[in-house]
């Protein structure tokens, strides 16, 4: 698979890419409401635009890094076709899938990332059902021993 391909076609990407733009959109709508509030000094403003990037920025670099790490290892990854059928319960009402990859002539089991819910209405994360005994591309990556979901086949 090309890079480029990879790149349009990730689904974690597209899911870390939508967490980055959860944190940024509260941000950027609570320094725009507070602006005409403190209009008259910009001194206190700008305290509290460093108190805001101070609060949200952690959250920013954590989803940046994350997404930087999944392109930076694009040429690590071997690729396999698989079942997503054993699931795992995770945090905040979050489910993953138990995979098992024949690596290097050893049989090994992985957990997707907790990116799967079954709430109505989620724009971040990805419909249970939608992928429940479904066969999809992973990519994983033997330096770091992780598994990416790339695409549904």
């Amino acid at each position: 698979m090309d890079k480029r391909k990879f790149l349009e076609e990730c689904i974690e990407l597209k899911v870390r890419r939508r967490e980055r733009i959860i944190i940024i959109l509260p941000m950027g709508l609570f320094l725009l409401v507070t602006l005409p509030l403190i209009s008259e000094s910009w001194i206190s403003y700008l305290g509290i635009a460093a108190f805001i990037l101070l609060i949200f920025s952690p959250f920013l670099i954590y989803y940046t890094f994350k997404i930087r790490n999944i392109i930076k290892y694009f040429s690590e990854y071997e690729y396999f076709e698989v079942t997503l059928d054993k699931l795992e319960s995770s945090i905040y009402g979050r489910a993953c899938f138990k995979i098992d990859i024949m690596y290097d002539k050893k049989r090994s089991t992985y957990e997707t990332r907790p990116f799967f819910t079954t709430q109505f209405m989620n724009l971040i994360y990805l419909n249970l059902a939608d992928y429940m005994n479904q066969n999809v591309l992973i990519a994983f990556n033997p330096i770091l021993k992780e598994v990416v979901l790339v695409k549904k086949i």
